[in-house]
């Protein structure tokens, strides 16, 4: 090819190379301007979706529609995606700088993404099926849907703690979140409730662990008050359950002393867990002297004799006040037994040491109160001694004539009568008590103590007779129209009058002798108000009704007892008396019918608070466990049951199928045991009769003062004793001499009942404390020293240590006998470089003076 040619084709190419760079420039710059709009288009839609939401929410203080704000994010998640297809696509060279400036606006786009997914965790179902869930009163329902929404609520709130913003997190909580908490929590009170007692009922805790069923009911107290004042289908619902376990709780409960506390230095203040009888504790049935054989004493262990004892029962009948004639002070052995609950059952009997704390707080004026123009009360905040010294004066000073203040001993109160004449009418009267002191001699404060009272002018009304009611078949009531200072006298034509009883202060039961019956006179005479306005005496004409009708049943059931066994309990519709009833029938058992032949059985009424419900044991008359009785029941013949009238009750019928009576409770009591010492470290306790085991092998039953019981080993019963082993600790007993020794709450095989607390105080035992060896030295090449923590004998010429060189023994024996200084081979410097050490033998006998021997737990190093 020429050289000319050749330089053509060249330029040719060039040119034509030239040309194609042209022409591709213009599709550069597109592609450049696609990717820049979708970049913008993408950046321009997150910046709208993100200030849809943030924005709003800051400057409007309110939050975006919610299919706005979705619809905008949608968008923008799309047009995000398309830029990056478009950047991937046509990005070229720039790929990497478009990325990066599209990834600017991703915090901004993930930022509203958060947003709505926190509004998609919707609380709108949730919300409602709890209130359906409430409407509907079904506990469980309740606590699934309540559930269920804590849930929801959890979620919302993860979800919430992700959006940007504190403006909007405020809204959307204030929004959604803190609605939907409180109508959860609108029923916190019930479910709290309703969980306590759904695991008292699905874990059977009344019958498998009451204390655990008692803790559970005591942790709800407080929050089935607050139940009680809503007005709520689930509320009355849930409290239906409360008053069902908590009946079986109380029933499965003993009758025990829950707390004794002193409240002064003559009162001691004892809470039982239910209400008790007055008739069973108190000689009157109401209060003050004890009922003999109702137990309750205090028994002073430092000489500090508590004195006549009486009490008093609050209006729940749950707290015994105990008052001594005497000071009370340091310890008392506290029995209280052979009482009853209102519903019969005996108290567990209680015997504890109590501490009474010197009283060393001072009596006060607690205020006064006007029981009528004429008496005024004096109250003190405990109670006192006898004061009679007491001062009156009217504000000028001047004494006050015919009246006085007369406190008796151990009184809590004094009333004050101002009635005589000489006693002027409105006019303040200052009582002024200097020295008045209470049971333990604290001196009144502040001393002189002054209160002031008044003799008010009588309202110059008489009291009158307001109505006589008709209470019962030998009762009436007489209502007055004013307080009376005691008693009036009520006769009764043709009837003799039993009593005159004061219901309140206005009213009075009287009670004739027999049957009230047809039209009677009724005086009522000698009554006077408490201002001593004398009322007239009044005859009124009152026809009384003998009620003739017949009692009539109007249930009879089968229920179980506190003795564990079943009873048929008719309730009548008025007061019936108890006797017997016949009863007569027939059962069926495996197809076969059996005739029931008539029994006379004993009925007795269920309860000391009703005379409407009467009981009959079904041992009397119905032995076939598993039988279907059919029964009719009457009033026997002779002593039969009867209305108080003694009109005979109709026939009631009961069906019922026989279950099982209950083991009844052994109540053996285990006598005083025998205590024997064996040696410094062993007692033993030996009981009449088989114990339980479990009880008796409990160290804590066991208490020897000054040492400390560290097991009780039970032994096999032979010749009808059974011993028991009690182990002391090691080193816990630090004297010797006698010492007070108590065995308590240990049970006869089989019984529900503890042993009488028994306490030995002449039994002497030695200490325990065994003697160790506090140094050993080498005093010479052939002689070892030891020095004991306390003074020691050898008992016998046994040998007593090994001497050891390294581990090795030495190939002499040792001294016998040694105490002080153990006689050895001469050492040599081999085996003293070895170190030498003593060993104890089982021969070993130094002991102390008590008999311990020496306490040698390992290897002593012998020191150079």
């Amino acid at each position: 090819m020429s050289k000319k040619k050749a330089i053509k084709i060249a330029t040719a190419s060039a040119i034509a190379l030239t040309g194609a760079v042209a022409v591709a420039q213009p599709q550069a710059d597109a592609a450049t301007n696609s990717v820049d709009k979708a970049i913008t288009k993408a950046t321009t839609q997150v910046n709208k979706a993100f200030n849809l939401y943030y924005n709003t929410a800051k400057k409007s203080n309110k939050l975006p529609s919610g299919s706005a704000i979705r619809k905008e994010v949608k968008l923008a998640e799309q047009y995000y995606a398309a830029a990056q297809k478009e950047i991937a696509a046509k990005g070229g060279s720039k790929k990497a700088a478009y990325t990066k400036k599209l990834e600017a606006s991703k915090t901004s786009l993930n930022r509203a993404k958060n947003y709505v997914a926190a509004v998609s965790v919707t609380l709108k179902a949730s919300r409602t099926a709890l209130d359906s869930a409430i409407e509907s009163g079904t506990q469980s329902k309740v606590l699934a849907a309540q559930t269920a929404l804590d849930k929801k609520i959890a979620e919302f709130e993860k979800a919430v703690a992700k959006v940007f913003g504190p403006d909007t997190r405020r809204l959307l909580t204030k929004t959604y979140t803190t609605p939907a908490k409180a109508e959860s929590a609108a029923v916190d009170t019930e479910m709290k409730v309703y969980t306590a007692y759904k695991e008292i009922e699905s874990k059977k805790l009344i019958t498998t662990d009451l204390e655990k069923a008692g803790e559970k009911i005591e942790s709800v107290k407080a929050d089935v008050e607050k139940l009680k004042a809503k007005d709520t289908k689930l509320a009355k619902n849930i409290l239906k359950a409360v008053e069902k376990n908590n009946a079986k709780y109380e029933g499965a409960q003993g009758f025990k002393v829950l707390k004794v506390s002193a409240i002064n230095a003559t009162q001691v203040e004892v809470k039982f867990n239910k209400a008790v009888d007055a008739g069973t504790v108190f000689a009157d049935g109401k209060s003050g002297a004890f009922k003999t054989g109702a137990t309750v004493t205090l028994t002073s262990l430092d000489a500090k004799v508590s004195g006549a004892l009486t009490g008093e029962l609050s209006k729940d009948g749950k707290t015994l006040t105990i008052t001594a004639a005497n000071e009370l002070s340091k310890r008392y052995d506290l029995v209280i037994d052979g009482i009853k609950e209102v519903n019969g059952k005996a108290l567990v009997k209680y015997e504890e040491t109590i501490k009474i704390e010197a009283d060393t707080k001072a009596p006060t004026i607690a205020g006064t109160e006007q029981i009528s123009a004429n008496l005024v009360k004096i109250k003190f905040s405990e109670p006192v001694q006898a004061h009679t010294t007491a001062t009156l004066k009217y504000a000028d000073g001047k004494a006050v004539s015919n009246a006085s203040v007369s406190v008796a001993e151990g009184a809590t109160e004094v009333v004050v009568d101002l009635s005589d004449a000489a006693v002027e009418v409105n006019k303040p009267i200052t009582v002024t008590f200097i020295g008045l002191k209470d049971k333990a001699g604290n001196l009144v404060t502040p001393n002189p103590a002054t209160v002031e009272i008044t003799k008010q002018q009588a309202d110059g009304v008489k009291p009158a007779v307001e109505s006589l009611t008709q209470t019962g078949v030998k009762t009436f009531n007489v209502k007055f129209s004013k307080d009376l200072a005691a008693a009036p006298t009520v006769t009764v034509s043709n009837y003799d009058v039993d009593s005159v009883e004061k219901v309140s202060g206005n009213e009075y039961k009287v009670t004739v002798k027999t049957n009230l019956n047809g039209v009677q006179n009724v005086t009522v005479a000698s009554y006077k108000d408490l201002s001593n306005q004398a009322g007239e005496s009044v005859t009124k004409v009152v026809t009384f009704t003998e009620d003739t009708a017949a009692p009539k049943a109007t249930s009879a059931t089968v229920v179980v007892g506190s003795d564990n066994a079943e009873y048929l309990e008719v309730t009548y519709d008025k007061d019936v008396t108890e006797g017997k009833l016949a009863i007569s029938g027939s059962y069926v058992k495996d197809h076969v019918t059996t005739s029931v032949a008539t029994v006379n059985a004993d009925a007795k009424y269920a309860s000391k608070d009703s005379k409407k419900v009467l009981r009959v044991a079904l041992s009397t008359f119905a032995a076939e466990k598993g039988a279907a009785y059919k029964v009719d029941v009457v009033p026997a013949t002779t002593g039969g049951v009867a209305s108080l009238s003694g009109v005979a009750p109709e026939k009631a019928s009961a069906s019922f199928t026989r279950g099982e009576d209950g083991a009844q409770s052994n109540t053996n009591k285990l006598a005083a045991p025998a205590l024997a010492v064996v040696d410094n470290n062993t007692l033993t306790v030996t009981f009449t009769g088989a114990v339980d085991g479990a009880s008796a092998t409990n160290a804590a039953n066991y208490k020897v003062d000054g040492a400390v019981v560290e097991s009780a080993t039970l032994a096999a019963i032979a010749d009808g004793k059974q011993v028991v082993t009690l182990k002391l600790k090691a080193n816990s007993n630090t004297f010797t001499g006698v010492r007070n020794i108590t065995v308590e709450n240990v049970k006869a095989l089989g019984s529900t009942v503890t042993m009488d607390k028994f306490v030995q105080n002449d039994l002497s035992l030695k200490e325990n404390v065994a003697p160790t060896v506090t140094s050993a030295k080498l005093t010479a090449n052939n002689t070892i020293t030891l020095t004991y923590s306390e003074a020691v004998v050898t008992t016998g010429a046994k040998e007593d240590f090994e001497v050891l060189y390294g581990g090795k023994s030495l190939a002499t024996k040792v001294e016998r006998n040694a105490t002080t200084t153990i006689s050895i081979p001469a050492v040599t410097a081999e085996q003293l470089a070895q170190g030498l050490s003593l060993k104890a033998l089982e021969t070993l006998d130094i002991e102390d003076a008590a008999g311990n021997k020496l306490s040698v737990p390992a290897n002593i190093t012998v020191a150079q």
